[in-house]
């Protein structure tokens, strides 16, 4: 990646989590849940795909190889 991706606490927020092993799933409406809890809602995931961060799998999102590096970085 050539260029630093900016991102928001929300984006940072998922980012870490799954990073971490947990899974994002599609909740309600626009909610997007680990866990059983809403923690963003889908423009935070949609965002994070446009950036090249997430990609969208069968059971929800999983971080890009970028997405991966950017987390290594942020949440060594």
């Amino acid at each position: 990646m050539t260029e630093e991706v900016k991102l928001t606490q929300a984006q940072m927020k998922i980012l870490r989590l799954i990073a971490g092993g947990f899974e994002a799933n599609r909740g309600k409406g626009s909610a997007v849940v680990v866990d059983n809890r809403k923690i963003c809602n889908i423009d935070t995931i949609t965002s994070l795909i446009k950036k090249g961060v997430l990609a969208q799998t069968e059971g929800g999102w999983s971080l890009t190889q970028d997405g991966s590096a950017i987390a290594k970085k942020l949440f060594p």
